[in-house]
């Protein structure tokens, strides 16, 4: 279900003109006071358009999650490392990158940097 009241923290937090947001989903800027009332709900394809321009997800703006941020794919330090052996290991077994999807090598890396926590100790 929608959650006005983080749609309207993130516009708050970021700045962001109500007018603009409407503007980008095609909409008055009315809409968000029907939202805020209950009176309607925006479909999925507003909270994605929105999501994404208050660099969120709609997973939080629709209580999915707490987590405000979208998930980071930034590879440095010790998960560039684990990038790195995740993709030896593909190649010893005659996979590449091509045939993994991203879901798979952020899970693999998770495991990866799981183990090599286990082992160190």
């Amino acid at each position: 279900m929608f959650n006005y009241e983080k749609l309207n923290a993130l516009i708050n937090e970021k700045g962001i003109k109500k007018t603009a947001l409407a503007e980008k989903i095609g909409k008055n800027q009315s809409i968000f006071t029907d939202w805020k009332k209950g009176k309607s709900e925006p479909k999925e394809e507003y909270i994605e358009i929105i999501a994404s321009l208050l660099d969120t997800t709609v997973a939080y703006l629709t209580d999915q999650t707490d987590q405000k941020e979208k998930p980071t794919t930034e590879l440095s330090g010790e998960r560039l490392e684990n990038f790195n052996l995740f993709v030896r290991k593909l190649k010893e077994h005659g996979l590449d990158l091509d045939t993994a999807s991203e879901q798979d090598i952020d899970c693999w890396i998770n495991i990866i940097s799981s183990a090599k926590s286990v082992f160190d100790k």
